[in-house]
Formats: structure tokens, C-alpha cells, sequence
């Protein structure tokens, strides 16, 4: 299926109901299943990665399907590691050539047994019966993915009332560590920074009833909607100035280089463009903290004709597609001139007002279908496959055509 957009005006208002952060309410699942049901979840998230990671909790079967969730496969191995139960979690071809060996590498240094059913490195794997950890201590390489430390984070002091992960490597998307230390705080598992190491301390767990935030990640597409538009006000539902996500430091990132102003109220974030704000020619962004507004933020530079050297992008090779070459692949439709390393994207030109819409494959990847939607309030473009959005944002389109029409 596929979806044609084209926006018939200059401005945009509306309210938008996002979604509850999947990031947040993943992680809640998790330390809800550990705790035994002492903590309750007020709403749970509606993506389809959220329902992956429920049905696999709730699951008396051997085989386990994450499908294509990501944070389900790597939460879910450090969950049974040491569950006593001997298990099988299986995924997508994409997740088949995911790396997951540094978290089960981790998880077998302090006992697990864990091996792979294919290819080494990789899922599939198979979870043999462990009991409790032979130690309080591990080391993990933490440039490759932030899941595999909140993997850990999530289960291993459910195990180990004092316990220190020690991160090797330049760490990747560390405010999604401080999103899990943070939850983590909120039932009685304290934790401290000293250098590059976590150390947690469990008291005894409190019950809790998490209220859990509307997803920042979600609202950056009505962010560069905002700054595309010649004015407009959009009421975005549910955030918050105190986030727990990383990615609410969209907020100062499209405040200083696009002139859209957040404002919180009682509702949510309340978000509107500058009259007579100027755009830069050039501008360099690093994403290593923040990697799921790049694609965003690329596809907005591409639109407005802003020079972009985007730095920190390794993780986007490993996600549901190599997010860097599917940017480059789509982009050149539009005549946009790219260049890219192992972890940068630099992208130069400017896309065109044109009446033929452009098709947009969108990969199997949530995100390429929402960055790439935005293209459409400039000039038509067709988003194939719009429902691989079910991952994250299922009423996204609907939210979308709201603002816009």
C-alpha cells in the first residue's frame, strides 16, 4: 500500500495527539515483569514493538518472535538470562543481521549461557537455563547500541542488589542510559556515574505507578512541518520540559537553527514558527546522542536547501535498515547531491517545488516513512509501504493530514 501527500497551503495549525513514548514504555515493561506486578503502567503504548515485547512477557512458549523490534530482542535476552528457563528468541531477516554479540558476550561473562542458532554475533539465539549471576561485575562495549547497556540495566540488579557495569568505547545515545537510570530511580534501584561506569544499588523495590510521557522522537516531524511552514501553531499533547528522553533537545535544535519556538502549557507543548528568522547556509550536527531525529533533520535540510554535514550516524547502519544508505538512495530522487562515511552524511542542494510526485521506498523503516512525509508539504510525494509506521506511531498519517489540510 502506499499513501500520496500533498499539502494545498503555506500554514499549519492543529492539535496532535502523539503517542506514548514506546522507548519509555518498553523499558516500564520490563521492570514491571521483573518486579513481579508491583509496578502498574497508567497507558501503555499502542506501537507495534510494544505489543512484540508484551505478547513475547506474557509468552509460556519455548520459540519467541521479536518480529522486527529491536529494543524487544535485546530486552528480552537479558530478561531470560537468567530466568531458568530455557528459551529460543527469533526475529525478522533484517534482525537476523543485527549485532547482538557485545550484550550476550556481557551476559556470558557473568554466567549466562546463551548461543547463537545461525550465524555468530547474531540472532537467533538460544537461552539455556541459568540460575543466579556468578558476578557483580562486567565490562560491555558501549559504542555499538544503548539498548544492550538498558538490556542489562533493565534485569541484571533484580539479580544483583550491588552491581557495576563498566562501559568501553566512545558511548553511544547516552541519554537513552539516563532515560533507564531514571526509571530505574523511580522503583528504588538507585545509580551512580563515576567515570565511565554505572553503579547500581537496590534498596528494595517500591511499587509504582509510572505515568509514563508522550513521545519527543514523534514530534519532530511537526517540528520541521512548523519550520517549513510560512507560519503556524501546533499543539503537541503530552510533553514535558523535564523529559526523561534525550530527544527532547529537538526543542533548543529547532529553536536556534529554524526559529520554532516551544512553549510548555498545561497541555503539552505548544510549538510555533518565527516571522523573520533566518535560515543557515551550512550546518553541522552531531547525532551520536540523539540518532533518531538524523533522519529528520536530513530530510528538512534537503527540503529547505540548508548544507548538512551530519556526524555520529554508526548506529543508523544497524537499525531496521542501513538508515544512511536508504537517505542517500532516496534523496538523489529529488537531485539532492549526498556524500557519506561509516558514521556522517553530508547532503547539499535543495529540493524542488515540482507538481510530479516522487515514489518513496520506505525500507521496512518507520522512520523513513515520517521523515520523508514532511517533503510532501513542499510538492507531492508518494510514501510506499505507510504502514510499517504501526512500529511506533500507528495514527501517524491521520495526525499528519490534520495539520496539514
Amino acid at each position: 500500500m502506499a499513501i500520496e501527500i500533498h499539502a494545498k497551503k503555506d500554514f499549519i495549525s492543529g492539535v496532535v495527539e502523539l503517542p506514548i513514548s514506546k522507548s519509555l514504555c518498553n523499558r516500564a515493561l520490563v521492570l514491571q515483569a521483573n518486579s513481579r506486578n508491583k509496578i502498574s503502567i497508567k497507558t501503555v503504548s499502542k506501537a507495534n514493538d510494544t505489543v512484540v515485547l508484551i505478547n513475547a512477557l506474557k509468552s509460556t512458549c519455548e520459540i519467541l518472535n521479536t518480529e522486527d523490534a529491536g529494543t524487544a530482542m535485546r530486552f528480552l535476552t537479558a530478561y531470560y538470562a537468567f530466568s531458568n528457563r530455557s528459551i529460543e528468541i527469533h526475529g525478522s531477516q533484517r534482525m537476523e543481521e543485527r549485532p547482538i554479540k557485545a550484550l550476550v558476550d556481557a551476559l556470558k561473562e557473568i554466567g549466562a549461557f546463551i548461543s547463537y542458532l545461525k550465524n555468530d554475533g547474531f540472532p537467533p539465539l538460544k537461552i539455556h537455563a541459568a540460575h543466579q549471576p556468578t558476578k557483580n561485575e562486567l565490562t560491555i562495549n558501549a559504542s555499538i547500541s544503548s539498548q544492550f547497556i538498558t538490556a542489562l540495566l533493565l534485569s541484571i540488579p533484580f539479580h544483583i542488589k550491588n552491581f557495576v557495569l563498566n562501559l568501553e568505547g566512545q558511548i553511544s545515545s547516552k541519554p537513552y542510559i539516563d532515560m533507564t537510570l531514571g526509571l530505574l530511580s523511580k522503583i528504588g534501584i538507585e545509580s551512580e556515574w563515576q567515570s565511565n561506569s554505572i553503579r547500581i544499588t537496590q534498596k528494595e523495590i517500591k511499587p509504582a505507578e509510572l505515568q509514563l510521557e508522550t513521545d519527543w522522537s514523534a514530534a519532530s516531524y511537526f517540528y520541521a512541518l512548523t519550520a517549513l511552514s510560512l507560519k503556524g501553531q501546533i499543539q503537541l499533547r503530552g510533553l514535558k520540559p523535564d523529559s526523561l528522553q534525550g530527544d527532547a533537545v529537538l526543542a533548543q535544535m529547532f529553536e536556534g537553527h529554524f526559529g520554532v519556538n516551544t512553549v510548555f502549557n498545561a497541555f503539552g507543548a505548544c510549538i510555533s514558527k518565527s516571522a523573520n528568522h533566518a535560515l543557515p547556509a551550512k550546518l553541522a550536527i552531531d547525532f551520536n546522542h540523539c540518532p533518531d531525529l538524523a533522519q529528520t533533520m536530513v530530510v528538512l535540510c534537503a527540503s529547505l536547501g540548508v548544507e548538512l554535514k551530519a556526524t555520529g550516524l554508526k548506529s543508523l547502519r544497524i537499525k531496521e535498515t542501513d538508515r544512511i544508505q536508504a537517505l542517500e538512495t532516496e534523496l538523489v530522487k529529488f537531485g539532492i547531491t549526498t556524500n557519506s562515511t561509516a558514521d556522517s552524511l553530508k547532503i547539499k542542494g535543495k529540493i524542488n517545488a515540482d507538481v510530479g510526485p516522487i515514489k518513496i521506498n520506505t525500507y521496512q523503516d518507520h522512520r523513513m516513512a515520517m521523515a520523508f512525509s514532511i517533503i510532501g508539504f513542499i510538492r507531492p510525494v508518494i510514501i510506499e509501504n505507510e504502514q510499517v509506521v504501526q512500529k511506533s506511531f500507528p495514527s501517524y498519517f491521520q495526525e499528519f493530514k490534520k495539520v496539514i489540510q
